[in-house]
């Protein structure tokens, strides 16, 4: 079996995270991780950034959003 570092719940300075998508992306790179998502709440605005910085470093990336809900 082959385990592939990741890191699929992330969060850039678009919502509560303090890096830019590029920062985060160069951060998990250095960590040797192969798959990341960006997370943001409530927010798409960091995701094609984020695509194209992970497509540049050879990296799976993956679109997401952390929505908030209130009941």
């Amino acid at each position: 079996m082959t385990h592939v570092a990741t890191d699929l719940h992330g969060h850039t300075l678009h919502s509560d995270g303090r890096a830019t998508p590029d920062q985060y992306v160069e951060f998990r790179r250095s960590l040797g991780m192969k798959a990341i998502a960006i997370a943001d709440h409530d927010v798409l605005a960091g995701v094609r950034q984020g695509a194209i910085a992970a497509e540049r470093a050879g990296m799976l990336f993956i679109p997401a959003l952390e929505v908030t809900a209130h009941i």
